[in-house]
């Protein structure tokens, strides 16, 4: 006997009904090369500066930048040759005046020297070399935490690890990483499944969705564990179900969703728990179902691949992806219908192909594991359009992508990254100086900028948040805040705003190495590289550190006047909302 669907609900109020509790994740280590793909569960501070040695980019001569200034084709000028460097080895020679150490690519630079002259322009013989080109200070090195600085920010929390990702992890020294897991058991139902790596017998198919499931899984970083085929028998289908969610967070199944005879999953569930929905108003995936089991979430997925694909990005994906901490992607592209379509009175998924602008719908049905697999994205089709006309432009969803919601330029601010991460934005934080900054966000690089509140500005930008934060004294040991006598100093760039200032209120202090941001102060002293450090309040809080307050120190966010976007009103909002401490103003 058949059983009918008792009510089907629409696609958004099912994502709220399984949005409304989603797992929680579990935190475990992981080795470097199996951390691909997963999702990181701490920021990730910079506790070495990469390169950790300031190191020749080009193959040629170190030289001293002043000894060549007057290097030309034509008046060469001649140094001798006191030694040679290879990448790895510690240079055991230095650069005095008039003297040169061969450098290759990659090798530590020598002392004295502060430049390198490319072998292109340089001629070797008998122990010296004729240099035919003058260069700057610095020119071809890469200096000493050029890359990344100590303290800096280099991942946050909830950022889903890609190769990228993986190789700045190992630029830092990182074996092991922290990851959160979310265990998904995966499993298919029916009689008529097979493994792949069984002999196809008649009348019979292969299993499909147990793979494409996991898969999917494993690309938004969740922990995907295969079952393979569960047995198509009520008694069966109830203890494989109950054994699989003692060891998962959750359970997906496909297969066995329908109101027909053979079909039973919707009443396992409703028997062992609680079956919240089955049924939404969607083409394809109208017998999806969702409910718990001993609190776990269990999602029966329809057995069609197109089918349970289209339900698994539509549903599973954003119920993931707010259990790990990442952001669901609504990335769009436009594209002109190419040829028109008939579609029925319920919201549709419909895969098209995109080519030179046009979009040309590609639906073999949802048994066709090609339907899918062939297209390059879907329309969202609502209910109310029966049919879509050759020539409209719709808005095409990738079937992948991610993407930044923000890029900032300008001076370290552990407020403002505060405030982003409270908002649960994905940014990249360009740390530079303040008129750096503001040519990255006239240039479209950046869309904000934080600079010191004291820069003019271009008339085509806009201040949209100011406040002020207290700057001061860290150290490790009380006694130095009071007197820094001979105690070395953590030093900033001379083009931060942080720089400017301590060169006008601690002038001819003792410097040691160099930090481009306030947590790099702080660990800079934290780690003993660093006697003191001038920085942020909230840097010293941030590891335990001792603070003395020295003065305000005022910032600006800028944006460009055109850019009215939510997201910079909602930025200027959350720093306005921050505690009375930071004393935020606008």
């Amino acid at each position: 006997m058949h059983k009918e669907f008792h009510r089907l609900i629409s696609l958004d109020k099912a994502i709220e009904l399984a949005l409304g509790d989603a797992p929680r994740p579990r935190v475990r280590i992981v080795n470097l090369e199996s951390a691909l793909g997963r999702v990181l569960a701490e920021n990730v501070i910079a506790e070495i500066d990469v390169p950790h040695f300031d190191r020749a980019a080009m193959d040629g001569y170190a030289v001293r930048s002043e000894d060549c200034i007057i290097a030309s084709e034509s008046s060469p000028v001649r140094l001798r040759i006191v030694g040679s460097v290879s990448a790895g080895s510690i240079p055991d020679a230095s650069a005095g005046p008039g003297e040169a150490v061969e450098v290759s690519t990659g090798s530590a630079m020598p002392e004295g020297a502060d430049a390198v002259v490319m072998v292109e322009y340089a001629d070797a013989a008998d122990g010296y070399v004729m240099i035919r080109r003058p260069v700057h200070p610095y020119e071809n090195v890469q200096r000493r935490g050029a890359d990344l600085s100590l303290g800096e920010r280099v991942l946050s929390a909830g950022t889903h690890l890609g190769p990228r990702e993986i190789g700045m992890l190992a630029a830092l020294g990182m074996s092991r990483v922290k990851i959160r897991s979310l265990r998904v058991g995966v499993a298919s139902t029916g009689n008529e499944i097979q493994s792949p790596d069984e002999h196809l017998m008649p009348c019979k198919i292969y299993d499909v969705n147990t793979y494409t499931i996991s898969s999917a899984l494993s690309q938004i970083g969740a922990e995907p564990v295969v079952y393979g085929v569960f047995p198509d028998s009520y008694d069966a289908l109830s203890e494989s179900i109950a054994t699989a969610l003692i060891d998962c967070d959750m359970m997906i199944l496909s297969g066995s969703t329908s109101a027909g005879r053979g079909d039973m999953l919707y009443r396992v569930v409703s028997d062992l728990g609680e079956l919240v929905f089955h049924g939404i108003n969607l083409k394809p995936g109208k017998p999806t179902l969702f409910g718990r089991v001993g609190g776990k979430h269990v999602i029966g997925l329809p057995g069609y691949p197109t089918s349970a694909l289209t339900v698994f990005w539509q549903l599973v994906s954003p119920l993931v992806h707010r259990s790990l901490g990442l952001r669901s992607h609504h990335f769009s592209l436009k594209a002109t219908l190419a040829r028109p379509f008939r579609s029925e009175s319920r919201r549709q998924m419909l895969p098209v192909i995109i080519h030179r602008g046009k979009a040309y719908p590609f639906d073999r049905g949802s048994g066709a594991v090609t339907t899918l697999g062939a297209s390059d994205g879907i329309i969202d089709v609502p209910a109310d359009r029966e049919y879509l006309h050759a020539g409209e432009v719709f808005d095409v969803h990738p079937l992948s992508g991610d993407d930044l919601d923000l890029i900032i330029s300008g001076e370290s601010c552990p407020v403002l990254e505060a405030a982003l991460d409270r908002m649960n934005l994905r940014f990249r934080y360009l740390v530079r100086g303040s008129m750096r900054a503001l040519t990255d966000l006239q240039d479209g690089l950046a869309d904000i900028a934080c600079i010191t509140a004291t820069q003019e500005l271009p008339e085509d930008l806009r201040v949209v948040a100011s406040y002020r934060r207290e700057l001061g004294l860290i150290s490790r040991n009380p006694d130095l805040l009071l007197n820094s006598d001979g105690a070395a100093f953590a030093a900033w760039g001379r083009d931060s705003g942080v720089g400017c200032i301590m060169d006008s209120m601690l002038p001819g202090v003792r410097r040691s190495v160099e930090v481009r941001t306030h947590t790099g102060a702080a660990l800079a002293v934290l780690q003993g590289k660093a006697d003191l450090a001038l920085g942020a309040r909230e840097a010293a809080g941030m590891w335990g550190l001792h603070f003395r307050y020295l003065a305000d120190d005022g910032i600006s966010i800028v944006a460009r006047m055109d850019d009215t976007r939510d997201i910079i009103k909602d930025i200027a909002d959350a720093l306005k909302e921050r505690s009375q401490d930071a004393a935020v103003s606008t």
